[in-house]
């Protein structure tokens, strides 16, 4: 976790998060939030730390609601239960997310379509999809854009191989 100093909050209610104008971290795991905290979160762009794991979180997560987090550097959803991402392309796509090195994003209901979903973001770093529903072939050209990615957990879903394909499927 950072070794810096960075504001902590153990918990909190959604209203008035947008007034702390200058935190970097807010770690609500494992409490009852769902999907509407997300917009909660809007005015937050110091963030550098969101973590959101073991909370409510299901269904489809819109990239949208990341927008105005323009500075986060690590984003942990593990233990929820999100089936996909609704990702926008071109400009408006996952690409404002341009500083994000850390996504966790283990143990929720994701299947292989995440990986076309995660184009953009290209300083990822370390990338957890362990414990979700990846299954059959992985194709490696979903992996292209993150070019600086150094580490890559897929353990615990039901891959059975590794393709390279070039043509479009």
């Amino acid at each position: 976790m950072p070794n810096k100093h960075y504001e902590l909050i153990w918990c909190c209610g959604s209203e008035g998060l947008s007034r702390l104008n200058k935190l970097e971290g807010l770690y609500l795991d494992n409490n009852h939030f769902n999907n509407s905290i997300l917009s909660s979160l809007k005015g937050l762009s110091s963030l550098k730390y969101l973590i959101l794991g073991g909370n409510q979180l299901q269904g489809s997560i819109n990239m949208k609601e990341f927008d105005s987090l323009s500075n986060l550097e690590v984003l942990w959803l593990a233990g929820n239960k999100i089936q996909d991402f609704v990702a926008l392309t071109g400009s408006e796509g996952p690409s404002r997310l341009n500083k994000l090195e850390s996504l966790d994003l283990s143990s929720n209901y994701l299947n292989n379509s995440i990986l076309s979903s995660l184009k953009g973001l290209s300083s990822l770093k370390y990338l957890y999809l362990y414990a979700n529903q990846l299954q059959g072939s992985i194709n490696m050209k979903e992996f292209d854009s993150l070019s600086n990615l150094e580490v890559l957990w897929l353990s615990g879903n039901k891959i059975q191989d590794f393709v390279a394909l070039t043509g479009i499927n």
